[in-house]
Parts: C-alpha cells; sequence; structure tokens
C-alpha cells in the first residue's frame, strides 16, 4: 500500500533523543517514552511513526491501538490528512489481517469522512479494498455485487478515478470466475477512465491484468498497442518521479512485464526478433530480483524457443519454470508449464511422454474446475438466500416457499461443505505422510553429506563442519544468527562459506540453508509438541515473525502450519 512509507530519518531522530540515558529501549518504547513531551504537530508524527513500526510487529491488537490513538490524536488536532491516513490504514490492517467483518462494519465510517471532506481517490480506493477483500476469498459473485453499486456511485459523481477502480475489481471478479471475454471488456475501461493518472498502482495493475487477457485471446496486434502504451505510461512516471524527487524502484517489476508483454505480441506476430529484445531486456530487470519474478518470463523464454525450434532449450526453461512453480505453490501456473512441455513433447516425437502428462493436467484441471464451481454455487446460494429474507420481509406470502428454499440451499451447501472437507483432510494427509518420508530421505541423506571418506576438498570438509555445527549447537534457533556468525563459529569467511553452501545443497543460499533446518525442526514440534501455539514454536524455531513463518513453510510444505499440525494428528489417530 503506497501509503504505508515510513519516515525513517524522523524516526531515528525522536529514538536517538529518547535514548539518551544509559537504559536500551526499542524504537517503539523510545518514541512512547518522548510522547508526553510532544504536543501538535510533532506529536502526530510521533505516533505515525509508531504505527508505521508496529505494521512491522505482525500483531494485530497492538498496531490497531496504535492507529486507534493517531487517529484520535488527529481528530482532536483537527488534521484531516492524518485522520485519514489512520482510517485508510486501519482499514488495510483489517485486510491484512483477514478480519472482512471489521471492514465492512468501519467502511461506511470511512466512506462517511472522506466525502465530508471531498477526499475521492481515498473514498473509492477503500471502498475497492473491501471488494478486493471478497475476490481474495472467492466471493466474486458477493464482489459482483457490490462494486456495481461502487461503480454506479462513481457515475453519479461522474468521478472517473473511482469509475476506473470500479472497472477494475469488475475485471478482477470476472477473472475470479473465469470470464474472460467479461474480465478483458472491465479492464479495458478501467484504462480508458484511468489513463494519466501515474500515481495510481491501479493503473499499472490494469494493463498488466489487460496484456495478459488479451494474450490469452491470441489478440496480438491489441496486446502490441496497449503494452507500448503501458511502456510510454512508464517512462512518463519516471520522468515525472525523477523531477520531484519520488521513489520510483517499484517501476523496476512494471517494466518487466510491460516487456515481457512486448515480447508476447512479437510472438504472436511471428517477429521473433523484437521477441528476443523484449525477453532479454526482462531478463535483465529479474535477474535483479527474487526467483518469483522470473515465472512468468520462463514461460516466454521456453514459448520463445518452442518457435525457434530450439527444443532442447525449450524444455530447460520449462524444466526451470517448474520448480520454481512448485516453490512457489503455484498450482495453475504448474498445470500451464507441464500442458507446455507435453507439447514440447509432442514436437521432438515422445508422444507417449505427452499423453502421460496431457491426461494429467486435464484430471487437476476437471478437479480444480469442479471445486470453483461447488464454491461459486454455494456463493450464489448464499446470496439468493439473502435475497429471499428480504422478500420475506415484506410479505409473508413467501414465508414458507423461502424457508423451504432456505433449508434445502443449507442441506446442499452442508453436503458440499463436509465433501469438501474430507476431500482436504485425505490431500492434507496424504501430502503430511510423503513430507515425513521425505524427511526420513533427508535424515539418511544428511548422514551421507558429512562423511569425509567421499570426499575432501576443502569446500566439502568445511560444508560437513557447518551441517554439524548446525546439528549439534542449533544456533539456527537464534533469529539474529547471520553468516558472518556463522562464519566466525567455523573460522572462515562469508564467501567461502556461501560457495560451500551454494555447491553441496542444490544452489541454496545460506539464509535459504539456515530456514531448512528451522522449518525442519518447526514441522516436527507441530507433531510432537501440541502443547505448544504455532508462535511459540516459529519463535522456538528462530523465526523473528509469524507472517514469514507461515510463508515460508506454506512454500516448503504446501499446506499452514495449522493445517500440517492438523494433518500429523490425523495420521496419528489412524
Amino acid at each position: 500500500m503506497s501509503k504505508r512509507i515510513i519516515s525513517v530519518l524522523t524516526i531515528i531522530l525522536i529514538v536517538t533523543s529518547a535514548a539518551c540515558g544509559a537504559t536500551r529501549m526499542s524504537p517503539s518504547d523510545s518514541i512512547r517514552h518522548k510522547l508526553p513531551q510532544l504536543s501538535g504537530a510533532k506529536k502526530l508524527l510521533a505516533l505515525k511513526n509508531l504505527c508505521e513500526l508496529a505494521f512491522n510487529e505482525d500483531n494485530a491488537n497492538y498496531e490497531l491501538r496504535c492507529l486507534n490513538d493517531y487517529i484520535e490524536e488527529a481528530h482532536r488536532q483537527n488534521s484531516i490528512d492524518d485522520e485519514a491516513y489512520g482510517m485508510s490504514s486501519r482499514l488495510f490492517c483489517y485486510y491484512n489481517y483477514g478480519m472482512r467483518k471489521q471492514m465492512h462494519e468501519t467502511l461506511p465510517v470511512n466512506l462517511k469522512f472522506y466525502e465530508a471532506h471531498g477526499r475521492w481517490k481515498d473514498y473509492y480506493e477503500d471502498w475497492s479494498e473491501t471488494i478486493q477483500s471478497d475476490i481474495f476469498n472467492g466471493k466474486c459473485y458477493t464482489a459482483l455485487r457490490e462494486v456495481n453499486e461502487m461503480y454506479n456511485d462513481a457515475r453519479k459523481r461522474n468521478d472517473s478515478y473511482g469509475l476506473g477502480t470500479a472497472s477494475f475489481a469488475i475485471g478482477d471478479a470476472y477473472l475470479g470466475l473465469g470470464k474472460t471475454k467479461e474480465a478483458a471488456k472491465a479492464f479495458e475501461e478501467a484504462l480508458h477512465h484511468l489513463r494519466g493518472r501515474y500515481d495510481s498502482s491501479t493503473l499499472y495493475d490494469t494493463y498488466s491484468c489487460y496484456c495478459d487477457m488479451l494474450n490469452d485471446m491470441k489478440q496480438y496486434a491489441k496486446l502490441k498497442k496497449t503494452a507500448q502504451e503501458w511502456g510510454n505510461t512508464l517512462d512518463a512516471y519516471r520522468i515525472t518521479a525523477k523531477k520531484k524527487g519520488w521513489d520510483f524502484s517499484m517501476l523496476d517489476s512494471r517494466y518487466l512485464y510491460c516487456y515481457i508483454a512486448k515480447a508476447q505480441a512479437a510472438m504472436g506476430m511471428g517477429d521473433l526478433e523484437l521477441a528476443d529484445k523484449m525477453l532479454k531486456m526482462s531478463e535483465k530487470i529479474a535477474n535483479g530480483q527474487k526467483p518469483i519474478a522470473h515465472l512468468s518470463l520462463l514461460l516466454e523464454q521456453s514459448r520463445y524457443c518452442i518457435l525457434k525450434k530450439d527444443y532442447k532449450k525449450a524444455l530447460e526453461y520449462n524444466t526451470e519454470g517448474m520448480k520454481l512453480n512448485i516453490a512457489a505453490g503455484d498450482t495453475l501456473g504448474l498445470l500451464n508449464r507441464k500442458e507446455q512441455r507435453a507439447n514440447i513433447l509432442m514436437q521432438i516425437g515422445r508422444p507417449a511422454e505427452a499423453a502421460e502428462l496431457y491426461h494429467e493436467v486435464m484430471q487437476k484441471r476437471d478437479s480444480i474446475n469442479t471445486a470453483n464451481t461447488n464454491n461459486q454455487l454455494n456463493e450464489l446460494s448464499t446470496l439468493y438466500g439473502l435475497d429471499e429474507m428480504k422478500i420475506e420481509k415484506r410479505s409473508t406470502m413467501y414465508l414458507l416457499y423461502g424457508s423451504t428454499v432456505c433449508i434445502l440451499l443449507l442441506i446442499a451447501i452442508l453436503i458440499l461443505y463436509i465433501a469438501h472437507s474430507n476431500k482436504l483432510r485425505k490431500k492434507n494427509r496424504k501430502l503430511y505422510e510423503a513430507i515425513v518420508e521425505k524427511q526420513k530421505e533427508e535424515e539418511e541423506e544428511k548422514k551421507n553429506n558429512i562423511s569425509p571418506q567421499t570426499e575432501t576438498s576443502s569446500e566439502r570438509i568445511l560444508f560437513n563442519q557447518l551441517c554439524e555445527l548446525l546439528e549439534t549447537e542449533e544456533p539456527w534457533k537464534d533469529n539474529q544468527i547471520n553468516r558472518d556468525d556463522l562464519a566466525r563459529k567455523l573460522g572462515t569467511n562469508r564467501t567461502y562459506l556461501a560457495d560451500a553452501i551454494k555447491k553441496y545443497s542444490d544452489g541454496k543460499t545460506i539464509t535459504e540453508f539456515i530456514n531448512h533446518y528451522r522449518l525442519l525442526h518447526a514441522a516436527k514440534m507441530l507433531s510432537e509438541k501440541r502443547n505448544l501455539s504455532i508462535t511459540e514454536i516459529s519463535e522456538n524455531s528462530g523465526f523473528n515473525s509469524r507472517s514469514t513463518f507461515n510463508r515460508l513453510f506454506r512454500d516448503y510444505y504446501g499446506m499452514s502450519p495449522s493445517e500440517f499440525r492438523t494433518a500429523s494428528k490425523t495420521a496419528a489417530s489412524a
């Protein structure tokens, strides 16, 4: 969220002046210690900084307390900008922690405040955020009902930003429902209303989604034109940002996907020379970012190699992309990648392998489509039930009919829910059993790795020493441990240590290798220490953030810590 930018220099000044005593305090404590001495704008800034610090502490109650204090002080001082910022941040906090009920309860209060003070950008952004929450939770029909109301509101006010934001949300909802043509039409309208709003992340998100739609629909001439317009928009924003001293580092990722869109258009139109140029520019940007940034790029690089009939290289890109899909837990992306692989195998005369992959992809897609259809039916049933209840209030004539329909729907939903829950439990149990088996294999692999008789190179010896250190002393339980600490314990330097780990742990970085031990330990505690909370296990395993732990655990094991614990209980009781 672009509003949440920490004023680092101000925090440092406040903390420094508060920490002049002999006692060392945390940044938050230092600011709170100074608060009674502050007033006016300085007090508001200090409270704002407290909110920004609380945002990084992964504690919903504490963050909300800080935000409420900030909003109350802003209201007392009649600072509209600060009060609006606080209210918007509070809504984002609800979104961030999945507190949908609080979001929908708070939204009318926020909208009333923004309307009273003519803050229409905040007005439509907050409204859109609650709609995005519904879409994220698979409530696409609910989102469409709400966003249509938002669209009509913006149309009555003749607010182009509101119309653009609403149109993007409509496209996003249609995308969630698998309605590609409707989504593309909505994104096109969003661009019409948002053009020229260089400061809006929604504009760039719209370009990205719209280009994806055009590529899927094979409308390459239109894709080429849109991608070129996107690039010109990014260039214009960069020039403006440089003049005004704004931070425009986020543009790198935007340029990455813009170049990929240009490459897609070029390949679709047969201009492989231009496609190669765009892919190389994309790769240059992606190399400076996290591995996840390579996902879309690798798909298009493989596609380019297919067109060039370089099937060996196409398979290499495809394999690399599949690894990233698996690491990211991207099921749909992995299916697309497998389908592409099947196409390559057909091209090189390996139809049996291709047929096997096609069959796997079709089965999994059918399963996903069935689950999505059931979810959509459940949602429609719920919405229909709500409409029926409204009708009941107007007329007793429909009382019996409405009640019967609702009961039948509830029974159907209950049956679907039970079936879905059983499937989910079975899936998680199988996944858990596979994980346990994998961990046993890894234990055997560790014993083989720490075997100096097989190889006596200096890197191998250093790697063995590191493994022994991590096994016996468990330094990874300290969330402050870093590569320099480990190198110091082993009497080497960080470069040699990093090279040894990369060579003997399938290319892992030092941080990834340490987290590997932490995750193994966390999984073991989730299975064996059921009296401990997940937060306690996260801290005991060396993670300093619950959200980081949850994300890394899901990426590594394919399920959340709580799902893993439930699966372990199920397996133990079987």
